[in-house]
């Protein structure tokens, strides 16, 4: 979710494939109308592709907490920042002086499958990750194992850490983001100088220890 030209993906679609996994459903949602065709072109130059065995189902729109259109801004190919928003704006985050048009969204739900089993979930929508999970909870909770979630604020890191956990959910490795101190910032999102990234298990799907006895 906010595939961007797709590493993740073609990158899980190139695993799986080396480990003879199966089956492998690849689904990808981005925004910008430039990195969608790129990430088309990227799956299709490493095989992943219908043609090879692999499921592929790409939305070009962008992830939120209902189905329907929101606002992405026009921006440059290599601006990896630009970011949805639920009404038309002039000026970002960060800000920068924007125009944006209106283009599909969906929750993962819909585009998904309300139980369909994920295996591996990366999220990366430039500061509306908290949004996002809290309002597909209860489908993260019973269908993903594992997510990885970028993070662009300190404020952000915290409100994931605390929505999570109290769920079950397991930090397995987390780095923190970076920021430019010194600024007074209506969104701590435009301070961030470099992303963080959190990597979570869902506890539902984490293997119980056996209860051990040991004679002497």
């Amino acid at each position: 979710a906010g595939a961007g030209w797709g590493p993740w993906l073609a990158m899980a679609g190139v695993v799986c494939r080396a480990k003879k996994t199966e089956q492998i459903r690849l689904i990808g949602l981005e925004a910008s109308a430039e990195r969608f065709a790129l990430m088309t072109r990227h799956l299709n130059f490493n095989h992943l592709d219908p043609q090879h065995g692999v499921a592929v189902d790409l939305f070009e729109g962008a992830v939120w907490s209902h189905d329907g259109v929101i606002h992405f801004p026009d921006s440059d190919l290599a601006d990896m920042g630009a970011a949805a928003s639920a009404a038309s704006i002039s000026r970002d985050y960060r800000g920068h002086a924007v125009s944006s048009r209106e283009v599909p969204c969906t929750r993962l739900s819909s585009l998904v499958g309300e139980n369909s089993e994920v295996d591996f979930l990366h999220v990366d929508v430039q500061g509306a990750e908290g949004e996002v999970v809290a309002s597909h909870l209860d489908w993260l909770n019973r269908n993903v194992k594992a997510l990885m979630v970028a993070t662009h604020s300190r404020p952000l890191e915290g409100e994931l850490m605390t929505l999570l956990s109290a769920q079950g959910w397991v930090l397995m490795r987390e780095k923190p983001c970076q920021f430019d101190a010194g600024r007074i910032m209506e969104d701590w999102c435009g301070a961030t100088s470099a992303d963080g990234s959190q990597y979570w298990i869902n506890g539902k799907f984490t293997e119980k220890p056996s209860k051990k006895v040991q004679c002497d």
